[in-house]
């Protein structure tokens, strides 16, 4: 049995996708002055752009912490499924396989895990670390580039994640018909 890592594209897509939109957030909470290693905190240790955009959200209205858990909790409800899908679709991965994973899974991680069924642990792993660390990457980079990258430059990293979608869809498109 040959295991294919994911093809090159869904790496691309992971970091065409992640590295403007963590730009974006990066330089959004800076916006908002959010202190940079916060910033960077939250990225290392939610990983969830939904939940960390929230966050920015309830920063700058002033919003009680408490309510940003349960929105947390609501917003994260879809990871359960999909660990469940994965595990289905892989009988060899186990519970621990699973569990060791699901911090590191996101909905983009996750299409390229459905999208590759042949993936083994190891694969998942490597892909889902990428990700991981490219977020970071631009998160961090993102605080720092506020400064200096014109307004109008960080406004259009908005298109970032639904290039990354597109990233993700259009190698899987065998042939057009109009």
């Amino acid at each position: 049995m040959v295991i294919r890592p994911p093809m090159g594209s869904s790496y691309v897509a992971i970091t065409t996708g992640y590295f403007p939109a963590g730009i974006a957030f990066g330089a959004l909470a800076s916006s908002l002055h959010v202190p940079y290693y916060f910033t960077a905190a939250l990225s290392i240790f939610v990983y969830s752009g939904a939940v960390q955009s929230a966050f920015l959200g309830y920063w700058s209205i002033g919003i009680e912490p408490y309510s940003l858990v349960a929105t947390a909790f609501l917003l994260n409800l879809r990871h359960t499924f999909y660990g469940a899908h994965i595990q289905h679709q892989r009988p060899s991965l186990g519970f621990m396989e699973i569990f060791t994973l699901s911090p590191l899974l996101t909905d983009e991680t996750y299409a390229i895990s459905v999208s590759h069924p042949d993936l083994d642990k190891h694969g998942l792993h490597t892909l889902y670390i990428y990700a991981y660390l490219v977020w970071i990457g631009g998160t961090v980079l993102g605080t720092v580039l506020l400064k200096s990258v014109p307004p109008d430059l960080i406004g259009a990293f908005a298109l970032a994640l639904p290039a990354l979608f597109l990233g993700l869809l259009v190698p899987r498109i065998d042939h057009l018909r109009v």
